[in-house]
């Protein structure tokens, strides 16, 4: 029993673990393909809650798009869309990345509470980490 764990909701998505929930949650994973039987040996370290930003950003045909969103009341990325363009993320635009992976790592790596994103019309909107609430 996991709680406490802030999940992305998408009508026409399946639902789906992350490389950073193992990475928290559990120390083994094994996958036994041939029984469709996946077993998770969970971590002993404390587990403090994963606070995402309030906002994702992935590259999508070549441009910024906002693919996650936390929508409760007090959120700081009210002022975005799922499926919005977003220009530059913390200045940097697609470009000054080699790939997609390249950025994913960046994004993964990311260890500030705060991001800026700039949106098409040249808004600026600084995207916070989200806590529990």
């Amino acid at each position: 029993l996991f709680r406490n764990i802030p999940i992305a909701m998408t009508e026409d998505k399946d639902v789906k673990l992350g490389v950073q929930f193992f990475n928290h949650f559990c120390n083994l994973m094994i996958l036994n393909h041939s029984t469709d039987t996946y077993y998770l040996s969970t971590s002993n370290k404390v587990n403090q809650p994963i606070n995402s930003l309030d906002a994702n950003v992935i590259i999508q045909a070549g441009k910024f798009v906002v693919s996650d969103q936390n929508r409760s009341s007090n959120s700081t990325a009210s002022a975005l869309t799922i499926g919005e363009e977003i220009k530059s993320v913390n200045g940097k635009s697609v470009a000054d990345f080699k790939d997609k992976c390249e950025f994913i790592l960046w994004k993964y790596n990311y260890p500030e509470n705060e991001l800026t994103l700039e949106k098409m019309d040249g808004t600026k909107i600084v995207v916070k980490r989200s806590s529990l609430r």
